[in-house]
């Protein structure tokens, strides 16, 4: 089996939600059960990412290997490849200074770092300085007097090099040098990327993701509609996450061969590699994706890494 790590950028507003809440959120965002890190789950992924082949005409044969068949003939053989959920790396937070700072903390870059398969090198543990709950690069533009200010809090900081290489870590995955437009978007991540300790990022993923009131509007009268009051979360447009896809070789291939021995090989996902290969063309990272509900409200607009 191998593996392979994707990155999600929000270019909107994400909701991938529960289908209901049980608290004063009637729509909230999944979450992971230990943690409450917000997530995208691996079917929404796994799904999004099968119309987006399909779509694209994309070889039938290739795409039932990889995500397995439809709902009619499930039982013919599983897909080769496995959706991991997409779990938040950095998470953008309001700021006094410098408009919003993507913020992430030591117990999910460590999660990331092991994913990845980086070194401590370019990958270091997170020290925090005496006194500081936070950590800034050198070139930070979203502190002021030894503070930066993330919503409601007021957290220490510190200037670390940890922050520098992290930053540069992940802007170089996120927004890859072979794609020019993205030089931009490199500077503003180095300049606005901060780490805080893990109580803190706590708070701020539970309490600073975007929350929307909505109501339903009766036809005849152009009022709002008795009892017709909900509130959404959604993960905030420019949100980060990772997750991993797994693959071995194709049971498709191998249900074919055994009925057949002398099918031809070509045009078929053998192995894991082959499965990796088919489901991230260099196409992918430069296209729009849709994940999660409310896309006719705008909601879900990614790109994939």
């Amino acid at each position: 089996m191998e593996q392979r790590v994707y990155l999600v950028h929000a270019l909107s507003p994400v909701h991938a939600g529960t289908g209901q809440g049980t608290g004063i959120i009637d729509l909230p965002i999944s979450r992971d059960v230990a943690t409450a890190l917000p997530i995208i789950p691996g079917s929404s992924v796994k799904g999004c990412l099968r119309s987006w082949f399909s779509e694209r005409g994309a070889a039938q044969n290739k795409i039932v290997a990889a995500f397995g068949p439809d709902t009619a003939n499930a039982s013919d053989h599983a897909g080769a490849a496995c959706f991991g959920d997409a779990k938040l790396l950095c998470l953008p937070v309001r700021s006094f200074k410098g408009v919003f700072a993507w913020v992430s903390s030591p117990m999910v870059l460590n999660r990331f770092r092991t994913d990845s398969g980086l070194t401590s090198t370019d990958a270091p543990d997170v020290v925090f300085g005496a006194g500081a709950s936070a950590i800034k690069t050198p070139d930070s533009a979203v502190t002021m007097n030894n503070l930066v200010y993330l919503e409601d809090l007021d957290v220490p900081v510190d200037t670390n090099r940890d922050a520098d290489k992290w930053a540069t870590v992940i802007s170089g995955k996120v927004f890859p040098s072979t794609m020019a437009d993205h030089a931009v978007y490199r500077q503003e991540f180095m300049k606005r990327f901060v780490i805080v300790t893990d109580d803190v990022f706590r708070f701020l993923y539970e309490h600073a993701v975007e929350l929307n009131a909505h109501i339903r509007i009766q036809d005849e009268s152009k009022t709002v509609q008795k009892g017709a009051l909900w509130y959404e979360e959604a993960l905030p447009a420019e949100s980060i996450l990772w997750g991993m896809v797994a693959a071995e070789g194709s049971y498709r291939y191998r249900v074919q061969k055994a009925r057949n021995p002398g099918m031809a090989d070509d045009d078929q996902l053998k192995d894991a590699r082959d499965v990796l290969d088919f489901l991230f063309p260099s196409s992918l990272s430069t296209s729009l994706l849709q994940f999660g509900g409310k896309a006719s409200t705008g909601k879900g607009r990614v790109r994939l890494i």
